[in-house]
């Protein structure tokens, strides 16, 4: 009798064994595809995804980090195919609507703590009256300064110059042998952040959409004179050698390498400064400059999109992919540190800010302060206007096409696009 105990206790100890062995192996796995503007946005993220896999032990992300034009070809195939990701980096703009309409995207109306968020970062995603992604960061755009390589060369550099000023500065920088402006134009809309930058001072964040909306043209002359600005400056030596031929990294690198005095980017450029530059690296900013021509008000608008994390509508694990993002709006500290360590603005309300402020912080004044705050027009404007301006990119600012040719093209793409759309 006691064999037959001990017999069916081991029978019991193994089917109990092979049971928990079964329910480990039907974990829930979400996928989760990310851009990489630095490392210390990868190793955040890692440990982020720590986490959550702690807080939800039945869950594994599984996580891919690719760097921004990358992850936008690819998201466009799987798209298509059907194969993309639970959880997704995206854009808000022309193709994000484009998205929402073709019921790609999971509403988070009722599922996200969407209270947590800035009113105007709940905005920034909401299409149709319901919200279609998660606010992850907000990104306003400056020039930013290597303040030690401008001591080198006896520059104090202003907070926001003229652009008589900017062009001196840029002229200094020059004969100091040092690259004035860091580029890598290679990747096309790198090179279109001044031209964006100049129409907006000249014509206001308006006049892009006016074009858009026929009640302006991309022949109005903030237009041509941005071409005229853009190509002024590139006359002028300010960009490296061969800056069209330039990637994106590479021209990252000019700056932190201290080969390059200043580059315009966005506030991930922190980021790339952390992981890459000397310790000693003394990172600073100045405003865009103002323009003699400009529109009065238009001089404190600044360049900002924002950056999202979506939740395919066609997941089968929306419950973990939710929970993943709830995680992340509900812990202002690790919001905290998100800013700090990665240089990406939080759009969460309620975010200790450190006395004195960082630099991370003190760009957040820089956002709130704005006259306005604008869009990169490759997200505004619709994919097939998007494309024709980053082609575009190259030949202007090498002065290949005048800026009227240049307006030509936007102007006929439009008329094009919105023929299509009329059917």
């Amino acid at each position: 009798m006691l064999k037959k105990i001990v017999v069916a206790t081991l029978v019991v100890c193994l089917a109990s064994a092979l049971l928990s062995v079964g329910v480990q192996a039907e974990k829930t796995t979400i996928r989760f595809w990310s851009n990489v503007p630095s490392d210390n946005v990868v190793t955040w993220w890692d440990e982020q995804i720590q986490i959550y896999e702690k807080e939800y032990p039945e869950v594994e992300v599984k996580a891919e980090f690719l760097d921004g034009d990358s992850l936008k070809t690819k998201l466009e195939a799987a798209l298509a195919a059907g194969t993309e990701p639970d959880l997704f980096f995206t854009l808000p703009g022309a193709r994000y609507e484009e998205y929402v309409k073709a019921g790609l995207l999971l509403p988070l109306d009722g599922l996200l703590d969407a209270d947590r968020f800035s009113d105007g970062a709940i905005k920034g995603v909401t299409v149709n009256g319901k919200i279609q992604s998660m606010p992850l960061n907000v990104n306003p755009c400056v020039i930013w300064t290597n303040n030690g390589l401008f001591e080198t060369v006896g520059i104090d550099p202003p907070y926001q110059p003229t652009w008589s000023e900017f062009l001196d500065i840029t002229g200094k920088i020059k004969a100091a042998d040092y690259i004035p402006i860091a580029l890598g134009n290679g990747a096309q809309w790198t090179g279109l952040f001044y031209y964006w930058a100049l129409n907006t001072r000249l014509g206001g964040s308006e006049a892009v959409r006016d074009a858009l909306s026929r009640e302006g043209s991309f022949l109005d002359a903030s237009f041509i004179r941005a071409g005229e600005y853009a190509q002024e400056l590139a006359k002028a030596d300010a960009f490296p050698i061969g800056f069209n031929g330039i990637d994106y990294q590479f021209g990252n690198g000019l700056f932190v390498n201290s080969e390059a005095a200043m580059i315009y980017m966005g506030p991930w450029l922190m980021g790339v400064v952390a992981s890459q530059a000397p310790e000693d690296f003394q990172l600073g900013y100045m405003r865009f400059p103002t323009l003699p021509d400009g529109k009065p008000g238009a001089e404190t608008a600044i360049m900002g999109g924002m950056s999202v994390i979506a939740v395919s509508a066609r997941t089968e694990n929306a419950d973990a992919a939710i929970d993943f993002l709830n995680l992340f709006a509900s812990d202002v500290e690790r919001a905290a540190d998100f800013v700090n360590r990665t240089g990406m603005l939080s759009p969460l309300k309620g975010i200790p800010i450190p006395d004195p402020p960082t630099l991370s912080f003190r760009l957040v004044k820089e956002f709130d302060g704005s006259s306005d705050v604008y869009n990169w027009w490759d997200q505004f404007l619709p994919p097939s206007i998007s494309q024709q301006l980053l082609d575009l990119s190259q030949p202007l600012l090498a002065s290949e096409i005048t800026p009227l040719e240049f307006a030509e093209k936007m102007e006929k793409a439009t008329t094009d696009h919105l023929a299509r759309e009329a059917g």
